[in-house]
């Protein structure tokens, strides 16, 4: 049995005609028939029910339970692959969130910087839940996510850095601007802009409209957190952020959320369990346990 006899059957799997395969494919279509069954003799089970008068083909009880471990095979395969590439480019691929990137990973620049792995970060910098989907596939190694709710930890190894809260940002001549709280109820009338879907604030978002019965009207997306704060400042509208990305110099006023239900913004640094880490992300690694503990 080959891998790409494997590949065969998966689609085969799909879509239960030979003929269809073979075209996909650009192969014969006694090449895919002498694939499936190299593969039927290799685990000695018949895994497709054949109807030769239509051509088509069904799956057999062993074929379907079959599919499933062919599927995670060629997927384990895959990620292999990208991880051996990106190994011989001795490169740290590291998936870095907007706002981890702009107001929590600079404190640990000073030490990569003193071990030299700054030249070896390759980042990535998309919404955490994107970026989580990359990991998972081998297209990252390593990544800073961000999220309110629990991660895979079968699939991931997870060390846990840092938990901060969610807030209201609001005008300084905004109304609610005297207040230090509010209830999301309360602000169901009020115009928000909004960070775009992957962040873990939309997740977030949907929970408190969720609680509150309300769905306030949401006037603009952006992927930029700078841009968001900005809209803010000039009165355009309200906004759900994380107290960690709103600083000093941002001509805002943060309000905590009367919630006590409310998720919080815990930050992990994440790699898949089967993966074996290099000497440098080893190196990574360890500066970033060290200092969270």
């Amino acid at each position: 049995m080959q891998i790409k006899d494997l590949e065969y059957f998966v689609k085969l799997a799909e879509l239960q005609n030979f003929t269809q395969v073979a075209q996909y494919f650009k192969v014969s279509q006694p090449t895919i028939t002498y694939a499936i069954k190299r593969v039927e003799e290799a685990l000695d089970g018949q895994l497709i029910q054949r109807d030769q008068s239509h051509h088509a083909i069904s799956l057999t009880p062993d074929g379907a339970q079959f599919s499933a471990h062919a599927k995670h095979i060629l997927n384990e395969l895959q990620v292999a692959r990208i991880e051996i590439k990106n190994n011989a480019r001795a490169k740290i691929f590291l998936g870095l969130p907007p706002i981890i990137g702009n107001y929590y990973f600079p404190q640990y620049i000073p030490q990569l910087n003193q071990a030299r792995l700054i030249q070896y970060l390759h980042t990535h910098s998309r919404g955490s839940e994107y970026l989580l989907s990359q990991l998972l596939a081998g297209e990252l190694n390593l990544a800073l996510l961000a999220t309110s709710t629990q991660l895979d930890a079968q699939a991931l190894k997870l060390i846990p850095l840092a938990q901060k809260s969610f807030g209201i940002i609001v005008s300084q001549q905004h109304p609610l601007a005297k207040r230090d709280s509010v209830a999301f109820s309360e602000i169901a009338d009020e115009d928000f802009v909004a960070l775009d879907e992957g962040f873990v604030h939309t997740a977030v978002f949907d929970v408190l409209t969720a609680s509150s019965g309300h769905k306030p009207n949401i006037i603009y997306q952006t992927d930029d957190v700078n841009i968001l704060k900005k809209m803010v400042s000039q009165n355009a509208g309200i906004a759900l952020l994380t107290d960690l990305a709103v600083t000093p110099n941002d001509d805002v006023k943060l309000l905590r959320i009367k919630n006590d239900d409310l998720p919080s913004f815990k930050i992990y640094l994440a790699y898949r369990h089967d993966y074996i880490l290099a000497p440098i992300e080893q190196q990574f690694v360890a500066i970033f346990t060290q200092k969270a503990h």
